[in-house]
């Protein structure tokens, strides 16, 4: 994964359909970087799938007093990261609920239409950070629903791929009332792949007043791939 500041802009990607404002943030991203010790943190997207987001906020008093992420991806995927961290920084997080990814892509002077999944990428880390948020602060009920948008993000580091996708991970039990939560792995305790996937899960989950479980199947997943 190269980190989006490592890109290099190409003059052919003007003829795909980018205005100078995308192009502006594709080579200098604004508030690009990681947050220690964030108020939430999500990641969606995945590698496998060509673009992926983390973000990070820092809240207090409801006002998004900063916003970092790290942006994997193309250069709409990065654009539209930097230019939305720009927006959103030092706002309600009530007025960001109503944020649409048609904001982002009017605020960069438009899209190639092909490009609009990233705009919705990036809207959809905005709206999971606050989802979390308000979890947290106990004015969202945490949905089954909920926490399988914040475990999109945990990657098969054997695939590249997420792994609810490709249910490597996947949700046995949610009790909604005893905030119980049972998670299945379809791997080994014993494969360190398998390991990382657990530890993404709880980052994923981290700071939600939520006891977790996790099953491994004990199925070897290692064999089963091969380098060619």
């Amino acid at each position: 994964m190269v980190p989006a500041k490592q890109f290099e802009v190409s003059d052919e990607w003007k003829k795909i359909g980018y205005t100078k404002l995308v192009l502006d943030h594709f080579r200098n991203p604004r508030n690009v970087g990681v947050i220690e010790n964030p108020t939430v943190s999500v990641r969606v997207g995945s590698v496998a799938c060509g673009d992926m987001i983390k973000m990070y906020m820092t809240i207090e008093d409801d006002i998004i007093k900063d916003v970092k992420y790290q942006s994997y991806g193309c250069a709409a995927n990065i654009a539209t990261a930097s230019i939305t961290s720009e927006i959103i920084k030092g706002k309600h997080v009530d007025e960001v609920k109503n944020f649409k990814f048609e904001d982002i892509v009017r605020a960069l002077g438009g899209l190639p239409r092909t490009k609009y999944h990233c705009a919705v990428l990036t809207d959809q880390a905005v709206k999971a950070c606050i989802a979390k948020y308000e979890v947290i602060k106990g004015r969202r009920k945490l949905t089954e629903g909920l926490i399988r948008i914040l475990l999109s993000g945990v990657i098969d580091p054997m695939t590249g791929d997420g792994a609810m996708n490709e249910n490597v991970l996947r949700i046995v039990k949610f009790d909604e009332k005893r905030r119980e939560l049972i998670l299945e792995i379809d791997g080994s305790p014993e494969e360190d792949a398998d390991r990382d996937i657990e530890e993404q899960a709880r980052e994923a989950l981290n700071g939600l007043d939520l006891s977790i479980r996790f099953k491994y199947t004990g199925r070897k997943r290692r064999g089963e791939f091969k380098i060619e």
